[in-house]
Order: structure tokens, then sequence, then C-alpha cells
């Protein structure tokens, strides 16, 4: 039977055979006369790792350490996986590079400059964080459409009778905590109904996104979305998982009117602005372009401060949510680590149990409580984040899972 470097006594014999000056292919003939590839491998890499050296009582040379693995350690410490961190140094995420990575996160040299902190600058691309989970916020404000028609209610319109269809005005959108930012037409483009650049800056926003949140963004915005890049020739929208508020609203409270101006007032919040019901025409009159130009600015205000009311509300709501977005799970994926055991084979990802509408692992089980579905019972779970307080019940693989609990 082949002996393991796992077995008790073997990794400090190791150790002391590396001390007295054996290398790797004598330390395992010594240990193990089966000559085991096997273990003769496992004993290659211990003999490079952090532990090894503690067992001998070395300390990491540090006086000249290569650029690459500072940089490494900064990207680990980012939250990067070895893959990506792979691509950012060596520029390929073949086996062997990752390997090699892996094979020196092990090392004193890796854990001093992981453990410490090193006075190294980082670029840009190396400050951005690619586990932060991206929540968009997001909201579009279209032209009306311009026809010919004679009367005013239930009016059937033919599209030779169209004149102007609808298009985009102003496009508005924040990622996570960030300030809206927002694009307009100008007069010009609103005469010739080039919408093209604003659909294609909020394209690239969701293309970004993990998750999406509008207010009635799954009837109107994404739809209308779509058939403006449809118009404009663009491929497909790559999907993000979408929280529509407006659909939480109508399913779960029954306020007195479901616009987001009124559901914002009835809790207090600070809503959307009010604008004159002339807005919208004062955008279409290109021919009056000091109007026009005013009214668009007004028209981006108003879009902005809608970004705002629908973070407000997703905030206030999110612990009532019954949504197939769980968010615990994503976040879990965002934060997963490579690890790998002493022979070089991938460990199961760890599955941290999450609150399923704002991602925190600070939760605490509802003592005596249990969901029951039509198989078993589940064990039910409090978000402690003050503005979440979300009850999320415990799934199959140690997520947690979004429930509806009557």
């Amino acid at each position: 039977m082949s002996i393991s470097i796992n077995s008790e006594g073997v990794k400090e014999q190791i150790a002391d055979l590396a001390t007295q000056g054996f290398n790797g292919a004598e330390i395992a003939t010594t240990i193990d006369k089966t000559n085991n590839s096997t273990f003769r491998r496992a004993v290659y890499n211990f003999l490079n790792t952090y532990e090894c050296d503690q067992l001998r009582g070395i300390e990491a040379d540090m006086t000249d350490v290569e650029q690459w693995k500072k940089t490494a350690c900064n990207l680990k410490n980012l939250g990067l996986t070895n893959k990506e961190i792979s691509l950012k140094i060596f520029g390929n995420d073949s086996t062997a590079s990752i390997y090699k990575l892996y094979t020196f996160f092990k090392t004193s040299i890796a854990y001093n400059l992981l453990q410490k902190d090193v006075d190294i600058e980082l670029t840009a691309d190396e400050e951005f964080r690619v586990n932060e989970l991206k929540i968009l916020y997001w909201d579009i404000e279209t032209s009306p459409c311009v026809s010919y028609h004679y009367q005013h209610w239930k009016v059937n319109i033919r599209q030779d009778q169209a004149i102007k269809q609808s298009h985009l005005l102003s496009v508005s959108y924040s990622f996570n905590d960030e300030e809206p930012v927002g694009f307009r037409l100008n007069p010009s483009e609103v005469a010739k109904e080039d919408d093209l650049t604003l659909v294609v800056n909020m394209i690239e926003a969701i293309e970004k996104a993990d998750i999406i949140v509008g207010y009635n963004s799954k009837r109107f915005d994404m739809k209308v979305l779509n058939t403006r890049a449809l118009y404009w020739g663009l491929p497909p929208i790559k999907p993000a998982k979408h929280i529509d508020l407006y659909d939480q609203v109508k399913k779960l409270f029954r306020f007195p009117s479901n616009s987001l101006g009124n559901v914002s007032a009835y809790l207090q919040l600070e809503g959307k602005l009010i604008t004159d019901r002339g807005l919208w025409r004062r955008c279409m009159e290109h021919w009056n372009e000091e109007e026009c130009e005013a009214a668009l600015i007004d028209m981006l205000t108003y879009n902005k401060q809608d970004i705002e009311a629908t973070r407000d509300l997703y905030y206030r709501i999110r612990g009532w949510t019954h949504n197939p977005v769980n968010i615990g799970a994503i976040t879990n994926v965002k934060n997963a680590v490579e690890e790998y055991d002493e022979e070089g084979r991938l460990l199961p990802k760890v599955v941290t149990p999450r609150c399923t509408k704002c991602g925190s692992d600070d939760i605490t089980p509802i003592e005596g409580s249990l969901n029951f579905t039509t198989t078993r019972g589940y064990s039910i779970y409090r978000c402690n984040v003050e503005s979440c307080k979300g009850v999320s019940r415990l799934g199959s693989g140690g997520n947690l899972a979004n429930c509806a609990l009557n």
C-alpha cells in the first residue's frame, strides 16, 4: 500500500530529510520504497510550501522577489481567481500557467506577500474587483409617436398614418451605490430619430451587470431597448438576472396606486420628480432648438431621479421580495476561489450560506421554524442586515433559497 503525504509524521520526515540535504526524488524513495509517482509529485510540491519551510525553521528570502509574484499576490487579495490572474500576468489561462500560480501561492514568499501590506502601486485594472457583485439600476425615457389621426379615444392608427416612431430620449443608470450617470439626445438627433448612441450606452451597462433592477422594466424598458437594438441592427443583448420592482409591488402589497411615484410617496421616500405635462412635447419640437435643448436637459434630470427612486425602493423592499434571483448564490459564485489538494486536484468549492435578498453572510436560524415542501422541511434563516431582514430557507447544496412562506 502506497504512503500518503498526509499520513502521520510524513511531512515532518520530509522536512527533516530536506534539511539534511536530500533532494525530492531521494526523499520520495527513502520514505516510499515503491517509488510511487503520485507520492513523488506530492513530495516535490510540498518541498516548496510555506508549511515545509515552517517545519524546517527557515524564512523566505524577500530581498529580490520577482515583480510578477508581487502583482499576483495583489490580484489574489483583490479576489481574482487563478485563471483570471494567469490571464493578466501570463496572457493565457493554460493548465500549466494556472498550476504555476497554484504552487506559488503555497510558498513562503506568497504567504508573506499575502499577509503583509506590500508597498506596490497597482494599476487601475488591478484595482478593479472582479468579484464585486454589480447591481445595475436603470431607466429609459422615450419619445411619443407622432401620427395623423381624427379622434382622441380608441383610435386605431395605420402605419401609413405614422409620422415619427417612438425612440429613446435619454437613458440613466447606476452601479451599486454610485452616482447615476445619464445620456440624452440633442435637438438635431431628435429630428433624425438618432438614438443609436443611447442604445449602445445602455446595452454596454447592462452587459457589465450581474443583476439589473428597474421599475416596470421587463414589460417596458427592456422591450423598448430590444426593439431599438433590433432597429439599428445590433446583436441580441447578453442576459442578466432581472428584478422588476413593479412585479414585486403588485405581487406582495396593495398600494393605492402602483406607480413608482405613488409607491415612493406612500413609503415616504424621495421618489420621482414632478414634471409638467408638456415636457415630452417640448422635447420633440426640435425646430425650436433652444426650448428643445432645455427640455431634454430637464428630461435627463427627471430620468436620473428615477434611478435614485428605484434604488431607494429596492433597498426598502428587498427583504420582502420573492423572486428568482438568488443574490446569495450569485455572491458565492463571484467570490469562489480555486483550491487544490496536495496532489494538485481541484477541491469542491466551499458554499457560504448567505441571505438570498442581499448576499450577506450575517444570518441567524429562526429557532423552531421550518418551511415545508411536498417532500421535506427546511430550516428558516433571518438576515441580520438592518436594511434587509429577509427570510430564506436552506436549500440543496448549502445555499439558501428564496421562499414564499404564505
